[in-house]
């Protein structure tokens, strides 16, 4: 009886890749590029992550903010400390609870998603380009299918971006919240 793992070395050897190594070399260089995009505006990558993330959210609390990422409230108040201090977000307490703190992007917040998605979009459009809409179209569904099975969550069609932060700072596994 042949093991996965004998039918992944033979793969191997005949210089086939596994779907595995395939997720891993696009998440690295999905990463490494979003970094370096994010520097290119000033920001750290998970600076970039809250910008994206509040874009598409409007404002949020604190707390789901921190959820999406799968840091510390500290951690994130950290990042958030950078960006407010640039301009980029505004906290606000609540209304009906004094206690929560709601974020939300600035004008400046707000144009600066824009570049950011902008960039983000001009990186994607050869690959989508060249691919037929079929090809585009199940591609994204075996991504879904793969996050669902490894975040045990489902990305739904208006939020389609898994955090860059799905591990908190020490290394403990987080699941994040799918993002509304």
């Amino acid at each position: 009886m042949t093991r996965k793992s004998d039918s992944g070395r033979a793969a191997r050897a005949k210089g086939e890749r596994s779907l595995r190594e395939a997720c891993e070399q696009v998440v690295f260089a999905s990463v490494r590029t979003a970094r370096i995009e994010a520097n290119e505006h000033g920001l750290s990558l998970p600076q970039a992550f809250l910008v994206r993330a509040l874009a598409r959210s409007g404002t949020v609390p604190i707390t789901q903010l921190v959820k999406w990422s799968g840091n510390s409230r500290a951690t994130v108040g950290g990042i958030l400390d950078g960006l407010a201090d640039a301009g980029v977000v505004r906290r606000e307490h609540g209304i009906e609870d004094r206690r929560q703190v709601l974020v939300s992007l600035t004008p400046e917040g707000q144009a600066l998603a824009a570049r950011l998605e902008a960039r983000n979009a001009e990186r994607w459009a050869p690959l989508e380009d060249r691919m037929r809409n079929h090809d585009a179209t199940r591609t994204a569904e075996v991504l879904e299918e793969i996050a669902t099975e490894l975040y045990g969550w489902k990305v739904d069609g208006a939020h389609q971006e898994l955090s860059p932060l799905s591990r908190g700072l020490h290394g403990r596994a987080a699941r994040p919240a799918a993002l509304p």
